[in-house]
């Protein structure tokens, strides 16, 4: 039997193709996300105790290995400027945010704390944690600290004085959004917002 595939149909073929191309239908792969990450997390040695991150959605959000499973991580005390959120644009120093927190967490092993004010997880089911780097410096500080997010007070937390005090230090010292963006604060400090200067 000739198994041999007709040169009309391969011809056929690549008109097809050269079309879709030509007609703006390039192929998908190139909007896919690098697995590399995802898939060396996989056969890394992990300490007791820690988590491996495989990747970050924003400043505020991330994704780690627990017992082979991914799961999202919201850091507790925190809210930094939003980037995802199909209800709102992109915020003042959003990306920022985002690309220092994927800076110190990218591939690291970290470890996630509970806080005992707050349950296991939000609505969204993404665990409620704080996130300690090898270093053992805590992210949710850091970020605020260094001016890429708020001290959350929508939801209190047992540290949310001193997040607070922290947002306060950096605001005076003009650091990062403090500096770069105009801030709108509502009166009762539930909602934090960021907007380009001069917009």
């Amino acid at each position: 039997m000739n198994s041999k595939i007709p040169y009309h149909l391969v011809v056929l073929f690549i008109l097809l193709i050269g079309i879709l191309y030509l007609a703006g239908a390039k192929p998908q792969f190139e909007k896919m996300p690098n697995p590399v990450p995802r898939l060396l997390s996989l056969f890394t040695q992990v300490p007791q105790g820690y988590v491996k991150v495989v990747d970050d959605i924003d400043g505020d959000t991330i994704i780690v290995l627990i017992n082979g499973k991914e799961e999202t991580v919201r850091l507790l005390g925190v809210d930094t400027p939003e980037t995802k959120d199909p209800r709102k644009p992109v915020q003042c120093f959003g990306h920022e945010a985002s690309t220092f927190t994927r800076e110190h967490v990218q591939g690291q092993a970290v470890r996630l704390v509970v806080d005992p004010s707050q349950g296991n997880e939000d609505v969204y089911h993404r665990l409620l944690r704080y996130v300690y780097l090898p270093n053992g410096v805590m992210l949710d500080e850091l970020l605020i600290v260094n001016g890429y997010g708020f001290a959350f007070e929508k939801y209190p937390i047992t540290d949310t004085p001193r997040m607070v005090k922290l947002e306060q230090q950096a605001k005076e010292q003009s650091r990062g959004l403090w500096g770069k963006c105009e801030v709108t604060i509502t009166a009762d400090r539930k909602s934090k917002s960021t907007n380009a200067i001069g917009s």
